[in-house]
């Protein structure tokens, strides 16, 4: 069977699908919906898809077990961007299926509101940010399996350390409980700094200010320590839709292969040698055949740098300030073969296409920069100090993107022009071999099975996206899980022999 064996906690519905099944409007907090009159699947374009996405293939991979002595790993299913969209466009009764205000040991007074009041609702209720009552509801789960299943306590490696715990909301692991500090996260925001506070511009989501939510910083992972650890979680890529994926240049080629998709998914057979450290195939089956790269680009492209987004120049909290300093810089230089704007352009996809460099900033917490620039087979240019994106540490991102140093903004039109025609060939051509990890294309060869079986309308758009090779973002998940289950396991091992300069229990990553 292939490893890593993953056993999904059955968690009471209000954590999860619960929250679905309230929805006022049937897009909210999915990935995909169904049409009338003839059942057609409609792609939503929702950023969080990732949370039911992963709670959905695990459902149904051959990586799941209902053995839970077998287990390498235990999943909380918990929908965290869906609770708190349902806190900000509240569902009816919606304020009976929320976690209490107080648990024990969270702080037992309101904090104030901005009037100085004391921050209670109409009702009496202690009113607190979304994104805090939302730890609370990672709390209750946490509570619940402690409760009603012996395997938290039993983890080998402390409480809940062969746990997963999905948080893809903006800010990720920063509000989650301290309770969770063992398990491993499963976030879009791999922010490493120590206690770095919010950064989101959004006051609802707010779970840091001093004024409001100094008593919460001890228990919260972002208040005590990192928000994102390397040597322990995950940082995935967001969702993206298959119409958002379809000006993609890759797809033609891929959908001229498509049965190199058909023996792939499902985690079978990872590349072996082609781009995760230490990754090996982790079952016995042969791994899926790639195509090989398409023709090369041409070496010209139109646009040097292409960023399209909000900017908020005027909102210093928006973006940590990084999207404000190069609107000041980039802004109305055009003629130069620069873009970088807040109008929307019907163009966009294309115009990715056409560029060699596009910004990957981070917005109220992650944004789905790195997965736009890649899919566009534009360079990504990461400039987030201290902030991980996507498969860093697991894939050799040296190989298809460049980093820029917040310090080195002032000359960042200077480096990237200076980088050789040679270098900028070579990482669209590293962009090639990896585009296909960043996108959740198994969801869609599973939504492609359902229309070859007759259940819903085939599409176009539908085919091409299920044409993407494997491994995509769920078969690079498990590769990344079994690897570290693997280094996890060898340390233990070389621990309980006294060789104890063999390992510390950190997961040394790649360059």
């Amino acid at each position: 069977r292939p490893r890593p064996l993953i056993y999904v906690y059955d968690l009471p519905p209000r954590f999860n699908v619960g929250q679905l099944q309230q929805r006022l409007k049937k897009q909210r907090c999915t990935w995909r919906y169904y049409s009338d009159p003839n059942n057609s699947t409609v792609w939503e374009p929702n950023l969080y898809g990732a949370e039911s996405i992963t709670h959905e293939l695990l459902l149904a991979s051959p990586h799941r077990t209902s053995d839970p002595t077998e287990a390498d790993y235990f999943f909380l299913p918990v929908y965290c961007f869906c609770f708190v969209s349902r806190l900000l466009a509240p569902v009816p009764r919606h304020h009976e299926h929320l976690p209490p205000p107080l648990l024990p040991g969270y702080p037992v007074r309101a904090p104030k509101h901005h009037d100085g009041s004391d921050g209670h609702d109409g009702g009496g209720r202690i009113s607190i940010s979304a994104t805090l009552r939302a730890t609370l509801l990672y709390q209750e789960a946490i509570d619940h399996v402690r409760r009603e299943y012996p395997f938290w306590n039993a983890s080998s490696g402390g409480a809940g350390s062969d746990h997963l715990i999905p948080m893809f909301h903006d800010e990720g692991a920063c509000f989650a409980p301290t309770s969770a500090a063992n398990a491993t996260m499963l976030v879009h925001w791999g922010r490493t700094a120590l206690r770095p506070g919010d950064t989101t511009a959004y006051e609802a989501h707010r779970w840091a200010s001093p004024e409001h939510h100094a008593e919460w910083q001890p228990l919260l992972l972002g208040g005590t320590d990192r928000c994102f650890r390397p040597e322990r979680d995950v940082v995935l890529p967001p969702y993206r839709s298959p119409e958002e994926m379809s000006g993609s240049p890759f797809l033609p080629y891929a959908m001229t292969n498509e049965d190199s998709t058909k023996n792939g998914g499902g985690g079978r057979g990872a590349m072996k040698g082609r781009g995760i450290h230490e990754a090996e195939t982790y079952d016995s089956s042969p791994p899926p055949l790639l195509p090989a790269p398409p023709p090369p680009p041409p070496l010209s492209r139109r646009w040097l740098i292409v960023f399209r987004g909000a900017i908020r120049q005027h909102d210093p909290r928006y973006s940590m300030g990084i999207r404000q300093e190069l609107g000041s810089l980039l802004g109305g230089r055009a003629a130069e073969g620069i873009i970088f704007s807040e109008e929307r352009s019907q163009s966009y996809r294309q115009e990715l296409a056409d560029a060699d460099f596009c910004p990957v900033l981070p917005g109220d917490g992650w944004s789905a920069r790195m997965e736009d620039a890649t899919l566009g087979g534009c360079i990504p240019v990461i400039i987030q100090d201290d902030v991980m994106v996507a498969w860093e540490g697991w894939l050799d991102l040296t190989q298809f993107s460049v980093r820029v140093s917040r310090k080195d903004i002032p000359r960042v039109v200077e480096l990237l022009r200076a980088v050789p025609v040679e270098r900028r060939a070579s990482l669209r051509r590293g962009l090639r071999r990896v585009w296909h990890r960043y996108v959740w294309s198994g969801a869609f060869r599973a939504e492609r099975a359902r229309c070859e079986a007759g259940k819903v309308p085939c599409t176009e758009v539908m085919r091409a996206a299920a044409s993407a090779p494997a491994p995509d973002a769920f078969d690079t998940l498990m590769e990344v899980l079994w690897v570290k289950k693997k280094t996890a396991m060898a340390t233990a091992e070389a621990m309980k022999d006294g060789d104890h300069n063999r390992g510390d229990g950190t997961i040394r990553l790649g360059p």
